[in-house]
């Protein structure tokens, strides 16, 4: 066999198995795209209190997360939460670390369900992740004396094995930012 015949086979097999692939990905569907409603869609909500008030209650809901904070700049209207890691050790149990589960601690790990919460992720899907990467950022500012905005970014990154790694970000579907706005309003009607 020449030099060229061997280029064109190993082409012509890259190409059928790029599109052996292609054909597994479309019948699957795609996991991280969904037509689900989403609950919260990082929009900007008004409260009707000053900047003060909110501030100090987003930082009590935030507590009750069981997330670490990074770092809170009240200065800049900015409450960051530290990059955290959540997988499933045991059947019902959900663990949240910041630093990524080792191979033995994701091994038998089932994030489906949590994911199927929290995330446009499809129960059907083939991909199979291990756990997810979790990033919030908590946005406040100032309108008026007594109306203040808040935006909530919550990313997931789903990981799926040490081979293929991270494959993009996962829509939240709206239901812990919700969770959050709802439980601030609690406590500002507990205030107020």
């Amino acid at each position: 066999m020449t030099k060229i015949s061997r280029t064109r086979t190993s082409f012509a097999a890259a190409v059928l198995v790029s599109f052996g692939i292609l054909i597994a990905g479309c019948i699957g569907g795609d996991p991280m795209n969904s037509s689900r409603r989403t609950f919260y869609d990082k929009e900007p909500i008004v409260f009707s209190t000053s900047y003060e008030a909110l501030w100090d209650t987003a930082m009590i809901a935030v507590g009750e997360l069981n997330w670490d904070v990074k770092y809170p700049d009240k200065e800049n209207g900015v409450i960051k939460l530290m990059t955290s890691y959540v997988y499933n050790p045991s059947f019902g149990e959900y663990k949240r670390v910041y630093v990524e589960p080792t191979n033995e601690e994701a091994e038998k790990s089932k994030i489906k369900p949590y994911l199927r919460r929290i995330s446009h992720y499809e129960k059907d899907s083939p991909i199979n992740p291990l756990f997810v990467k979790e990033n919030m950022v908590v946005k406040l500012k100032s309108i008026s004396q007594s109306e203040t905005e808040i935006v909530i970014d919550y990313r997931l990154r789903p990981y799926y094995d040490y081979k293929v790694g991270y494959i993009g970000h996962m829509k939240s579907s709206g239901r812990v930012e919700k969770k959050l706005l709802e439980r601030i309003q609690e406590l500002l009607e507990v205030e107020g």
